[in-house]
């Protein structure tokens, strides 16, 4: 695994993200409830981790955006990083699922395919991946420009999605919506000079993240319904933006090597963000099965929640690092 010449917020959010995804399953396997305010705090933490899948799309644009390559070069390399290590781990959790779940042919198709497991975000990247040189090539003529056109209608589509769904059927916009639009706004928020200091786009980030955040729980604990789509809707969109300006530029603040911030990045903790980081892909694979096996355990107490978080973050990435440094599993651990 290599860690040098990276960057260490783009590890972060990436670490960041992960954890996100997993203390959502966690809670989704220990269950909330929203009649109380004790009972709800899972799903109050929920309102939070779920930026993490948009984050994952963010970095993919920011990281792999307004590149030079051919599209021989780009499919081989990023499908072998996601494709390999998804056929190593559905051998795995076959294996597991079968011997010890007693998983029928039905549970293994649904892993495989996503239908209710986690790995619906495969195959939403692969189709990603598969438009990525044709956003490539619109960003390479267009510039910020074009891309700020495009960004403009993806928000649209995100408000229909977000209240009145059916109303934007008549018009033809599924080009400019979904998780493409996250992939766009990643790298547009990597690049943009904005005409803001760094001080102000950073405390602004955090009040707009505390903001969206605040009216997230809120629908959630009153079940106001004030959005339809997962994911694809302006509430989610604004706390996955304003989060990663907000890393993004508590980075670029950061300058005093006394300040916390450079401290996490020089210590045990940053080091483990960074393993976690490349290790990221890996964990995603892994720790539905790891779930699936605490899940007859029948937990549903919730001062164990954070113990459960941290024994499937700690085995999710203990195992993917171990496979990183297997000669024969390196290349398809999911580590990179």
């Amino acid at each position: 695994m290599k860690t040098e010449n990276r960057i260490f917020y783009y590890d972060f959010l990436r670490a960041f993200a992960i954890i996100a995804i997993i203390l959502c399953h966690v809670d989704g396997m220990i269950g909330y409830s929203f009649r109380s305010l004790k009972l709800a705090l899972p799903g109050l933490f929920t309102t939070v981790a779920l930026t993490g899948v948009p984050l994952f799309f963010m970095l993919s644009g920011a990281l792999l955006l307004n590149k030079n390559y051919s599209l021989e070069e780009f499919y081989k390399k990023r499908f072998t990083r996601i494709i390999y290590p998804f056929f190593l781990w559905i051998v795995i959790t076959s294996i597991i699922g079968v011997v010890f779940l007693n998983w029928t042919d039905t549970e293994i198709l649904n892993f495989i395919f996503g239908i209710n497991t986690p790995t619906w975000y495969i195959w939403s990247l692969i189709g990603i991946y598969l438009l990525m040189p044709v956003i490539n090539a619109y960003l390479k003529e267009y510039d910020l420009k074009g891309l700020e056109i495009f960004l403009i209608i993806w928000v649209i589509t995100l408000l229909f999605n977000s209240y009145e769904p059916l109303l934007l059927k008549p018009l033809e916009l599924r080009y400019f919506s979904g998780y493409v639009g996250y992939v766009a706004l990643g790298y547009y928020l990597d690049n943009k000079q904005f005409k803001l200091s760094d001080k102000t786009i950073l405390y602004s980030s955090i009040a707009v993240f505390a903001i969206s955040t605040l009216i997230h729980m809120i629908n959630m604990y009153y079940q106001l319904n004030l959005y339809t789509e997962y994911y694809q809707n302006i509430i989610i969109a604004t706390q996955a933006a304003s989060l990663f300006l907000m890393i993004k530029y508590w980075d670029k603040c950061s300058l005093n090597p006394k300040s916390i911030y450079n401290r996490i990045k020089s210590n045990f903790i940053g080091k483990m963000i960074v393993s976690i980081s490349i290790c990221s892909y890996g964990m995603f694979l892994g720790h539905y099965i790891i779930l699936q096996c605490i899940k007859p355990l029948n937990i549903h107490s919730l001062k164990l929640l954070p113990v459960i978080l941290v024994i499937v973050v700690f085995l999710s990435w203990i195992i993917t690092y171990a496979f990183s440094k297997i000669p024969y599993l390196k290349r398809i651990s999911g580590a990179n």
